[in-house]
């Protein structure tokens, strides 16, 4: 029986974050059942301006990903006091969790914006990992 993957995981390399993620996966039931795209920042590194080259490596192993392991969706976990957060909206920013929230939501919108220009029917989830562990849902 083959394996029917679903899903491609974008996250930042935090090491704070790591020890949660694939508790956090296999909670909803995606043990074994996607790719891992780890990359400084997430998503806010694939939608920024100050690592260009690093939005194509993405879309280079999102192509990968979908052609050979036919995943439907791409599952974002970005975080709290992400040092790119602090690069690209400040500290003060980034210490006030509802500036910090908002911010990641404009980034969430336009990394599905991006995305959906070249895979109109892939589908998204968007989470925000606090430092704690915690797990916040958000929508693009």
């Amino acid at each position: 029986m083959s394996v029917k993957y679903e899903a491609m995981v974008v996250t930042c390399i935090d090491p704070r974050c790591q020890k949660f993620i694939p508790i956090f996966l296999k909670e909803k039931n995606l043990e074994d059942k996607y790719s891992l795209f780890s990359i400084a920042g997430g998503t806010l590194a694939v939608t920024g301006d100050s690592y260009k080259n690093w939005k194509q490596t993405f879309l280079d192993n999102l192509k990968i990903t979908i052609t050979n392991h036919k995943i439907h969706k791409i599952i974002v976990i970005n975080h709290r006091d992400c040092l790119m957060a602090k690069e690209m909206f400040g500290d003060d920013c980034v210490s006030n969790e509802e500036c910090e929230t908002n911010s990641h939501h404009r980034i969430n919108e336009l990394f599905q914006n991006q995305i959906s220009k070249i895979y109109p029917d892939i589908k998204f989830e968007y989470y925000l990992l606090s430092i704690d562990g915690k797990f916040l849902n958000m929508k693009a």
